[in-house]
């Protein structure tokens, strides 16, 4: 029977366990969100693993935390750290597919609104200009920056913990998984032909917007309505356009990424959402090529416009569309 899971992004989790193996859920929180874990495995271990892994992730990759490495580089440190040189470079790669426009060096802008705070603020355009005068490209080398680029993780954490929960799955020999981050989220199996039903949330209510097949995959979505603050009867969300220094103005209320079970392609999804998301409907074109370009039509665009239009590319396999929404293939031009 097939169980829904609520979230940004769920998956329908379906299990046939051997006599040896066991279904294991635990739920923990991280990364500012709830995560939720589902596998099947002769280790009863795997689960606490996660739960280990993310621990270890978010103390060390969170900016509000006084002795974590983050906290410890926009300090000023700029000592080797084999975990910001890893993530940086999976931003780094990304930007070298899809072009610029997500940094993890974007701190000394995303920090000064701290929307993730429980105090956000619309900061001055004399405090904008300064802070982007210290927002580095995604490829600059994390020990070479100067003093005042701040690293904000905000746009792959999820994506990235997604990777490191992929390979405790195949170190542990799981057979199937879920693993629910919020925005980001992993399906795994290790029959070839396993196909799992995932759900996009609807951005203006509740519910779904539509269902859709997976095999393996990341999927990771990116929307405005997730996380926010209202000042003088304006929402400013947590996503932010570098090229303004202020919260991304787009006609798109959802992006979702949907890539294959290999290795980096967690935080790969998380950055492409949230560089389409920023974009807009205007590139969706251009960042499904791009995207082509590397897994050969083997990924998922599924986009709701502001105006409630499903738009998806690549090889999205979308099965129900709710009421109030219609749909539209970028693969037909």
């Amino acid at each position: 029977m097939k169980k829904v899971i609520a979230a940004a992004v769920c998956a329908v989790f379906l299990c046939s366990c051997s006599r040896t193996e066991t279904t294991q859920r635990a739920g923990f929180f991280g990364f500012d969100t709830y995560i939720s874990a589902e596998i099947t495995a002769e280790n009863a271990d795997a689960v606490s693993q996660l739960k280990t892994v993310c621990e270890s992730l978010d103390a060390e990759l969170s900016p509000y935390k006084d002795d974590s490495a983050v906290a410890r580089f926009n300090g000023g440190e700029r000592l080797e750290n084999a975990l910001i040189s890893g993530i940086c470079l999976e931003y780094a790669n990304a930007a070298e597919l899809l072009g610029n426009g997500v940094t993890p060096y974007c701190g000394s802008v995303t920090l000064l609104w701290d929307v993730s705070s429980n105090s956000p603020r619309v900061p001055s355009d004399d405090e904008i200009a300064e802070g982007l005068s210290f927002v580095r490209t995604a490829d600059a080398v994390p020990e070479d920056v100067s003093k005042g680029v701040l690293l904000d993780f905000g746009a792959a954490a999820k994506g990235f913990f997604c990777d490191k929960a992929l390979e405790i799955l195949e170190k542990n020999s799981v057979s199937e998984g879920k693993i629910s981050a919020g925005s980001s989220a992993l399906v795994y199996s290790k029959s070839s032909d396993k196909i799992f039903t995932a759900a996009v949330r609807n951005p203006f209510g509740e519910g779904e917007a539509c269902l859709f097949e997976t095999g393996d995959s990341f999927i990771s979505t990116a929307g405005g309505y997730e996380r926010y603050f209202e000042a003088d009867g304006k929402k400013y969300s947590h996503i932010f356009d570098m090229n303004t220094g202020r919260p991304a103005e787009t006609d798109i209320a959802s992006a979702t990424v949907v890539l294959p079970a290999n290795q980096g392609c967690g935080a790969l999804s998380d950055i492409a959402s949230t560089l389409i998301y920023i974009g807009g409907t205007g590139r969706i074109s251009e960042y499904a090529d791009k995207l082509n370009s590397r897994f050969d039509g083997d990924f998922a665009l599924i986009v709701i416009s502001e105006g409630g239009e499903i738009i998806s590319a690549g090889n999205a396999e979308i099965i129900s569309v709710s009421d109030g929404f219609t749909e539209r293939s970028e693969n037909e031009g």
